[in-house]
């Protein structure tokens, strides 16, 4: 995906710490069809069919019903106490 925090490149695959007001973005998908994004206290939108994921042939959940695109802001949920390690990534051999 080419995750990028504030215009400069960032690793995939592990966790990144990301401060209130720092952007996100990605240079997009070179293969595959779809991507993940998982965020501390999750996506704050309401749930759909007991999910807040997104299917955006039918319009249904998550962001909108949509694809995310630039200039979103999306809204996160409660962080709750736990720490996140930065970084723990992913092991070579379990990456696709």
């Amino acid at each position: 995906l080419g995750p990028k925090i504030n215009g400069a490149p960032v690793a995939a695959w592990q966790t990144l710490a990301v401060s209130s007001g720092d952007v996100l973005s990605f240079a997009g998908l070179k293969s595959g069809l779809r991507g993940y994004l998982a965020v501390r206290g999750g996506i704050d939108t309401l749930p759909v069919m007991n999910s807040r994921s997104t299917y955006t042939k039918a319009a249904l959940g998550g962001f909108e019903g949509r694809a995310l695109k630039a200039g979103d802001q999306v809204p996160v949920g409660a962080e709750g106490t736990g720490t996140a390690t930065v970084p723990l990534a992913i092991p070579q051999d379990q990456i696709p």
